[in-house]
């Protein structure tokens, strides 16, 4: 497990990087075009205004809704580990051995292994809404959503 963290902060210290300048351009793109799009029709400041309300709306709902999911998904997976690091000590191989329980074992950790996936289906249920949601609104023209309906 502890190798596992390790590795965890050494990818995040590797990526967080770029990331963090990837950001920093899109964003230095978005308020580019913002201004652009402003200059060349000043009536389209107010369409940008319901645009950037609506997006600030689907990103508190996403945020509250992604935090617990998220956090239900590690509650779930804390038995998986909980049965996992048991099973694995010496002692505990051997009792599972000894009272001849590898079938009930394994049935227990198949169906929690089960159980820490619902969340996590989910999540991605949750992201999937959020990309649709705001790639409609991106493209609003007829073509772009008739498009984006024949790829569902």
């Amino acid at each position: 497990m502890i190798n596992r963290f390790n590795s965890d902060l050494n990818m995040i210290d590797m990526t967080l990087p770029n990331h963090a300048v990837n950001a920093m351009f899109i964003g230095t793109k978005i308020i580019g075009s913002v201004v652009l799009i402003i200059i060349a029709g000043p009536y389209m400041a107010a369409v940008v205004g319901v645009t950037a309300l609506f997006m600030g709306c689907l990103q508190r709902f996403y945020v509250r809704a992604g935090r617990e999911l998220r956090r239900l998904d590690l509650t779930s997976k804390s038995p998986i580990y909980t049965l996992f690091s048991e099973t694995i000590d010496a002692d505990g191989l051997r009792t599972i051995r000894a009272m001849g329980a590898e079938e009930t074992c394994l049935a227990m950790m198949t169906q929690r292994a089960t159980a820490s996936q619902f969340p996590a289906w989910l999540l991605m249920v949750v992201q999937k809404w959020l990309e649709l949601a705001l790639n409609i609104c991106g493209e609003s023209s007829p073509r772009a959503l008739v498009r984006l309906k024949a790829e569902m």
